[in-house]
C-alpha cells in the first residue's frame, strides 16, 4: 500500500468544500470530484450541489491534480509533497 492510499476518501474544509480523491496505484492516475463551499456571492446559487471533475497524477510522494470549474470557466490546481505522519 502506498502512502497515498492514505488521501482516498472523502475529504470536507472548513468551508464547507467537499472532495471525494481516488488513487490508482498501479497507474499513479488521481481522479474524483469536487463541490466548493466559498464563491462570489452572485454566483455561489448556479454552484450549488454541483460537482465538478478533479483529474491528476502521483509520482512517489508527490501529488498534482486539477479541479476543473467547467461552470465558470476556471481551473485549480493544486500540486504538492504527501508526507505521512503515521
Amino acid at each position: 500500500m502506498s502512502k497515498l492510499d492514505q488521501l482516498v476518501g472523502n475529504w470536507r474544509n472548513q468551508f464547507g468544500s467537499q472532495m471525494n480523491l481516488e488513487v490508482d496505484s498501479k497507474t499513479g492516475r488521481v481522479s474524483g470530484k469536487y463541490r466548493t463551499g466559498v464563491g462570489r456571492p452572485e454566483s455561489r446559487s448556479s454552484w450549488e450541489g454541483v460537482w465538478f471533475d478533479i483529474v491528476g497524477f502521483t509520482n512517489g510522494e508527490l501529488i498534482s491534480f486539477v479541479v476543473n470549474y467547467s461552470a465558470s470557466g476556471a481551473l485549480c490546481a493544486v500540486t504538492g509533497r504527501f508526507i505521512s505522519e503515521a
